[in-house]
């Protein structure tokens, strides 16, 4: 093996075992794996439940403040949409600016978050064991500052 081909070597090395992307992206397929598992039974997936909950959360706000809060782009945020539009989850509602389009949760929609809530608590329960030796409040309060600092020096 020549220099450029170890050089390369202690690159790919270092950015396996140290970064950042690398682990966050290993650990949000390992749980999303885990939530869908078990939410199959509802018909939700687990990145549907949380956008679902979202819009209950969100009370009507416009599809920009929705992606804002989600830390989606308007486009990303619109394709996620269809599959729950389909279903009849969620619906357009016009906006009180009238440039702007907002997303409302529907009565099959708040349904649909009822039937997934045992399977969640059960999904969240194991997460949060797997972490026992970790304050999970912590944890989670850690992500959501980092999240917003890599969002914010990323704009």
């Amino acid at each position: 093996m020549d220099a450029d081909d170890q050089e390369f070597s202690r690159d790919c090395d270092l950015m396996a075992s140290t970064c950042a992307l690398f682990a966050v992206r290993r650990l949000a397929r390992a749980v999303t794996l885990h939530f869908d598992t078990h939410l199959g039974p509802s018909g939700l997936r687990g990145t549907q439940l949380n956008l679902l909950v979202a819009i209950a959360r969100a009370q009507g706000a416009s599809l920009t403040a929705l992606g804002e809060r989600l830390g989606m782009d308007r486009t990303a945020l619109t394709h996620a949409l269809r599959p729950l539009q389909r279903e009849g989850w969620v619906r357009n509602q016009a906006s009180a600016d009238r440039r702007e389009r907002s997303v409302v949760l529907t009565a099959a929609g708040r349904r649909a978050i009822a039937r997934a809530m045992p399977m969640w608590r059960a999904a969240q329960q194991e997460i949060e064991a797997a972490n026992a030796g970790s304050n999970w409040s912590s944890f989670n309060r850690d992500v959501r500052r980092l999240s917003r600092q890599v969002r914010s020096s990323s704009q």
